[in-house]
């Protein structure tokens, strides 16, 4: 196989995809691993550079060009820094540079929902329209907006987080941590709230989700 290809990684909520990425835009091979709060930035760019290494190794090549990362959260794509990221608890974590340094090829970090919107605007459902709205349901509600051909991404690069939208300022808390944010709603970690806030309440018309998860409520998810 040529060389030309490129790391994507899509940081999420529960979940790290490690891919290799040609110049078409096709995966070419995959690995993933656990994220969630236990997962710190510094163990993040070593899980992530052992990753390569196995997706290198799969498909004999020597190099890649470049890596690209979409975390969750509020990023600065100059510096590479997450300066806020409410469902993985990170706060000011560099990635850029560590992972430079790890990888020896030059890394881009964005806003994840920002890298899906830009790949359904070029290449995905959006291909050829100059306006449109992206949700993206996981973990979390994230969101992007592209507006006259350009991809919105606001002067703190969190235009566009269409998931923070205060839908009932009654209602329950965010992560952000505003109340009553489409994502206290809508998002996978608050509908697991809820289910476990539910059969607490009522073990009984609870059971068989509490079945589902092994008698320990805590372990209910949204999937």
């Amino acid at each position: 196989m040529s060389p030309g290809l490129t790391v994507g990684v899509d940081i999420g909520g529960t979940k790290i995809v490690v891919a290799l990425v040609d110049g078409e835009g096709t995966v070419v091979a995959v690995r993933r691993f656990a994220s969630g709060f236990q997962l710190t930035p510094e163990k993040f760019v070593a899980e992530t550079a052992l990753r390569v290494a196995e997706l290198r190794s799969e498909v004999s090549i020597v190099s890649v060009n470049g890596v690209g990362v979409g975390s969750a959260g509020q990023i600065d794509p100059v510096t590479g820094v997450v300066h806020y990221s409410p469902n993985l608890g990170w706060n000011e974590a560099p990635l850029k540079v560590p992972l430079e340094q790890a990888l020896n090829v030059p890394a881009f970090i964005t806003n994840d929902v920002r890298a899906a919107t830009w790949g359904e605007w070029r290449r995905g459902a959006g291909r050829g329209v100059s306006d449109l709205v992206c949700f993206f349901v996981g973990t979390g509600v994230g969101g992007g907006i592209v507006s006259g051909n350009r991809l919105i991404t606001g002067s703190s690069g969190s235009a566009g987080e269409l998931g923070h939208m205060v839908i009932d300022i009654n209602g329950p808390p965010c992560r952000c941590p505003n109340h009553g944010c489409l994502e206290a709603l809508a998002g996978g970690w608050a509908i697991a709230l809820r289910a476990q806030q539910a059969v607490a309440e009522d073990p009984v018309a609870g059971r068989p989700l509490l079945d589902m998860a092994n008698g320990d409520a805590e372990a209910i998810t949204a999937e």
